[in-house]
C-alpha cells in the first residue's frame, strides 16, 4: 500500500511539475533549413507553389500508401488546396499567400493545440537560388503541446533536408525555365502572307510563305522597316495551325495576289528571347505561359508572334538563330 501511495505521489508531483514548467515555455516555436540548388529561381518556385506537385518530393507523403487526397481551389498560387486522410494523420493545407518568385505562405489546419505557417523563400545567389523552408508554429495550447514546440527543430529539421534535398535533385534535371517579361509591342504595319499547315508540315509551309513573301518585297521595291515576325495561332482542335508572316514596312504598298497589307495592332505582351533553332519553340511557349499563370495574367486567344533577330532568312546556321516569342495578354 505504501508502495502505490509513494507511486501515486511521485507522479501527481511530476505531473504537477509540468504544469508549472509548461507556464514557463514559449507558445511559440521554429525551424528553418535551406539549400542551394543549381536552377532558377521560377524552376523550384513552380514546384512549390502548386501543392499537386508536392508529392514528387515532400518528406511528408513517404510511407503513405493509403493516403487519399482532395484538391481544391486554383492548381497553383492562393487557394490551392490540398485535404488529406491517411492512416498515420489527416490534415488541409492551403497556399495564402504567393509572390513570384521570391516567398510562399501556406496555412496548415493543425487542430486546436496550435497555428502553423510554412514559409518557403527563394533568393537567386551565387550557382543558383537558395531555397529557405521554415516552420512557424504560435499559439501552442497550454500545457503538453508547449513541449511539441520545445522538440520542433529535432522532429522537424531531419524531415525539411530529406525534402530540400528530393526538391534540389528533382529541380536541377528539369530544364531552365525561360526568362519573360513584360513588354508593349509597338503597332506596326506590315506586308503579310497568311497560310495553314499541319503540324508536321509548317516548317516547309512557312518556308514557301517567306519565299513568296520576300518575292514580293523586291517586286514592289520595298525594304522591311525592322525584325520580320510571325503570327501563329495553335487550336489543338484543329486539324491544322494558321499562320501570318509579317514584314513590318514604313508606308502602305500595293497588294499582290496572296499577299496583302497587315495592320498589327501591338499591345501589352510577356515575352521570352532564346537563341538557336525552331525545335525549342514549344518549351518557350510553355514557360511564357507559365509564367502568365503565375502572374495571375491571361492570354488573349491561341495567339503567339515570333520575331526572328536572326533568323531562317539571315542564315541556315540554327545556332545562331536568335528569336523572339510574344504571347499577347488579355487585358
Amino acid at each position: 500500500m505504501r508502495f502505490l501511495k509513494f507511486f501515486g505521489g511521485a507522479g501527481l508531483a511530476l505531473l504537477i511539475f509540468l504544469l508549472l514548467l509548461a507556464l514557463f515555455m514559449k507558445d511559440e516555436a521554429e525551424t528553418s533549413q535551406s539549400v542551394v540548388i543549381k536552377t532558377n529561381a521560377q524552376t523550384v518556385f513552380r514546384m512549390v507553389n502548386s501543392l499537386q506537385n508536392w508529392e514528387q518530393w515532400s518528406p511528408f507523403y513517404e510511407g503513405e500508401n493509403d493516403l487519399h487526397s482532395v484538391f481544391s481551389g486554383p492548381d497553383r498560387g492562393v487557394g490551392n488546396k490540398h485535404r488529406w486522410q491517411g492512416s498515420a494523420n489527416s490534415g488541409e493545407q492551403e497556399i495564402i499567400r504567393s509572390e513570384p518568385y521570391h516567398l510562399i505562405q501556406c496555412r496548415l489546419d493543425m487542430g486546436r493545440f496550435a497555428d502553423a505557417m510554412d514559409e518557403w523563400r527563394f533568393d537567386d545567389t551565387v550557382g543558383g537560388v537558395k531555397v529557405t523552408w521554415t516552420l512557424r508554429l504560435s499559439h501552442l495550447s497550454y500545457p503538453f503541446h508547449r513541449y511539441f514546440g520545445y522538440f520542433l527543430k529535432s522532429t522537424m529539421e531531419p524531415l525539411q533536408k530529406r525534402g530540400l534535398e528530393k526538391l534540389r535533385e528533382l529541380t536541377e534535371n528539369m530544364p531552365y525555365a525561360a526568362e519573360v517579361s513584360i513588354v508593349d509591342y509597338a503597332p506596326v504595319l506590315g506586308l503579310s502572307r497568311q497560310a495553314q499547315a499541319s503540324a508536321d508540315s509548317i516548317p516547309q509551309a512557312m518556308d514557301q510563305a517567306w519565299k513568296i513573301l520576300t518575292n514580293a518585297m523586291k517586286t514592289s521595291r520595298i525594304s522591311a522597316e525592322g525584325s520580320p515576325f510571325a503570327l501563329i495561332r495553335r487550336d489543338e482542335k484543329a486539324a491544322n495551325t494558321f499562320f501570318r508572316v509579317v514584314f513590318p514596312i514604313a508606308e502602305e504598298a500595293k497588294e499582290q495576289e496572296g499577299v496583302s497589307l497587315f495592320p498589327f495592332a501591338g499591345g501589352k505582351m510577356a515575352m521570352a528571347r532564346y537563341s538557336g533553332g525552331h525545335k525549342y519553340l514549344e518549351h518557350i511557349e510553355h514557360d511564357i505561359l507559365e509564367y502568365m499563370a503565375d502572374f495571375g495574367l491571361h492570354p488573349a486567344g491561341n495567339v503567339f508572334l515570333e520575331r526572328y533577330e536572326v533568323g531562317p532568312l539571315n542564315t541556315a546556321d540554327t545556332s545562331q538563330w536568335i528569336t523572339e516569342v510574344f504571347c499577347p495578354i488579355m487585358q
